[in-house]
């Protein structure tokens, strides 16, 4: 089984390093942030669950999967590349890769990942 789970800090991230985030529009995220729920917003994103990491693996482990790996996707970083222009990528990109790696398999930190893939299988 292999599922694929949104970040709660994820958008904050976007808006984060966008140059988006504001005190006018923090509001956006703390229902997300607090309880993974988002509803349909104003830059119409769909409605979603975001997820902690470990919440990811609860719900594989609830399920009676065996062999739970999550693990993150894309890292901190990608809102970074993704506001880069075309010259800044090559310096950027390394960088962004070795950060993702890092944090991929850490617990504590794969949450400021953007996304996340779980695996289990069915025993």
């Amino acid at each position: 089984m292999v599922a694929a789970g949104i970040s709660r800090y994820a958008g904050l991230l976007e808006y984060g390093n966008n140059g988006r985030l504001a005190e006018d529009n923090l509001h956006l995220f703390t229902d997300a942030l607090a309880t993974g729920r988002n509803y349909d917003d104003p830059e119409g994103f769909t409605n979603a669950h975001f997820h902690h990491a470990e919440e990811l693996r609860s719900e594989f482990e609830n399920a009676g999967l065996a062999d739970i790996a999550v693990v993150g996707v894309e890292g901190p970083a990608a809102p970074t590349l993704d506001n880069a222009t075309l010259a800044e990528v090559s310096r950027l990109l390394p960088p962004a890769i070795l950060l993702a790696r890092l944090l991929e398999t850490d617990a504590l930190k794969m949450s400021a990942c953007l996304h996340f893939l779980a695996f289990g299988r069915v025993p």
